[in-house]
């Protein structure tokens, strides 16, 4: 996970396309707009000339996730500031000499930051909003020329301070950001739409200028039309627990691949959850992350779902991993081949009976990629059932399928699995079970729990989300996780104990996949 968070990849592909662009942002406060305004500015401040226009009271948290805005702010305030001066000297200079030092102290501070002053702007939108603050008629003299000298007696500061920035980066592309411009037609009295309309036509179509309007509304306006771009940012709940979310309403111009983006503000930034392309996958041996055995618990090979579960697992303990008929297959896979492999890296004798949606050859390829061969024959019994060969990497064992209780003695796995490190590790996939021995395959399996528990050692039950029994097995479990999809984000939580909503992200490090578990709040 990146430290400056990672933003839907379409909002930065629509503010890259050639020529200006402007994006409507909704949403209700605590939504995220202003970090999501703020990042656009760090992703993109290579690339072009930004500015963030705000009117917000200075808030010390934005300061601390983003450090480079304290000294944005204070330059702002200051360019504003000296124009406000130069704008009273103007209405009645007190000598020459003075609005000479005045002005030399604007272009000053114009040439220490990113934003140059201009000489000369044109305007014309802008003027002919200014002229109706101050009661100006368009046949003023002020509106004989499309190229016009900057006017001191501007009302609206902010607005000019874009304007300026724009033309000094020239030929530059520029991105600014009005945080809000609901706000400022406050200030100014000015309709927000007359305001954008203004901004559209001289900045964004002219200039070919990337403008975000940050609105404190949450649903669809009449503002919408004038936007290139239109997204909605939401507050929701699912299961008792929070989330929030991205919607893209339209990108002019831009093919959407995702409408709607799960994220997270963990850490103050926001990240994107939503599924990317499968990243590729070199060659390596898999390495357990951190010790494998802390203070009586052993990891699941995740360090992450370590911490979810109090330190990770415990002799004894039952843990049961609901699988949702929507989760991609590969997040739920990913959870119980590090687990068995973390098992079997370190010597410990495993069982398993794997879930149906995975065929015997595709398991044994993805072991081999993860462990070694001497661990796999040694450590691993596979339970396997029909007149099919066994798996020659692993020590199989065949299931009758009459009885579970016989086919499942547990006295007979501790024997087959004789001098490997305890605890032993039982997995059982519940789809398979029941398609060998029938529907009510669950209620009979336990036995088998109690004898694992018994002998101290860890039973893992894969279920899917529709099986009538889940409520009964949930009950002789310790622990109870969710492997679930939210739209097109893989998520996972905890029932026992409850947890949070997790995002789950599939990354890469060190040749291997790493599932990274990032909350979502």
């Amino acid at each position: 996970m990146s430290a400056k968070g990672e933003l839907p990849e379409e909002l930065l592909e629509f503010l890259r396309l050639d020529g200006g662009h402007s994006l409507i942002v909704h949403g209700e406060p605590g939504t995220g707009k202003t970090t999501l305004a703020l990042q656009l500015i760090e992703a993109l401040d290579a690339e072009q000339n930004t500015l963030y226009i705000s009117t917000r009271v200075s808030d010390m948290s934005l300061y601390l996730q983003f450090p480079w805005l304290r000294e944005r702010a204070r330059r702002n305030r200051l360019l504003m500031d000296a124009r406000s001066f130069l704008r009273s000297l103007s209405v009645s200079p007190n000598s020459e000499e003075v609005r000479t030092s005045a002005l030399a102290l604007l272009d000053t501070l114009s040439s220490r930051g990113a934003y140059e002053m201009p000489d000369t702007v044109a305007r014309t939108e802008l003027k002919k909003l200014e002229g109706d603050i101050e009661g100006l008629d368009e046949d003023s003299e002020m509106y004989d020329d499309e190229s016009l000298v900057f006017d001191l007696g501007s009302d609206m500061p902010e607005i000019d301070l874009a304007y300026d920035s724009v033309e000094g980066a020239l030929p530059r592309r520029s991105l600014i950001v009005f945080d809000s411009i609901d706000a400022l037609s406050e200030k100014y009295g000015v309709p927000a739409n007359k305001l954008i309309t203004s901004i559209q036509k001289d900045l964004v179509e002219n200039s070919g200028t990337n403008v975000v309007y940050i609105l404190e509304s949450a649903g669809s306006s009449h503002i919408d039309y004038l936007g290139d771009g239109v997204i909605h940012m939401n507050s929701a709940e699912t299961e008792g627990r929070r989330y929030r979310e991205i919607i893209v309403s339209k990108l002019r111009g831009y093919e959407i691949k995702h409408h709607r983006h799960i994220i997270t503000l963990s850490g103050g930034r926001i990240y994107d959850i939503t599924i990317r392309e499968r990243p590729p996958v070199t060659p390596g041996m898999w390495r357990l992350p951190g010790n494998f055995r802390t203070e009586g618990r052993y990891s699941t090979g995740n360090s992450d779902i370590d911490v979810v579960l109090g330190g990770g697992l415990s002799p004894s303990e039952v843990l049961l991993i609901e699988i949702s008929s929507q989760a991609a297959r590969e997040y739920a896979d990913e959870i119980v081949y590090r687990m068995i492999a973390a098992f079997a890296s370190e010597g410990h004798g495993v069982s398993w009976l794997p879930s149906r949606r995975r065929g015997r050859e595709e398991i044994a390829k993805r072991m081999d990629r993860d462990i070694s061969f001497e661990r796999i024959e040694k450590n691993i019994q596979l339970l396997e059932h029909g007149r099919e060969e066994s798996i020659n990497r692993y020590l199989g064992s065949r299931l009758e399928g009459k009885d579970v209780q016989t086919d499942l003695d547990w006295g007979g796995v501790e024997y087959s699995l004789r001098g490997r490190k305890v605890p032993f590790l039982s997995v059982i996939g519940m789809d398979t079970l029941q398609a060998i021995y029938g529907k009510d395959a669950p209620l009979q399996i336990f036995e088998h729990i109690g004898a694992v528990k018994h002998s101290d050692g860890i039973f893992v039950m894969l279920v899917g989300t529709d099986d009538e029994h889940i409520s009964r097995l949930s009950a002789i479990a310790e622990h109870h996780l969710v492997v679930d999809m939210l739209h097109n984000a893989p998520v996972i939580y905890g029932k026992k104990p409850f947890t949070c909503l997790y995002g789950m992200i599939r990354r890469v490090k060190d040749k291997s996949i790493v599932l990274k578990l990032i909350p979502i709040s």
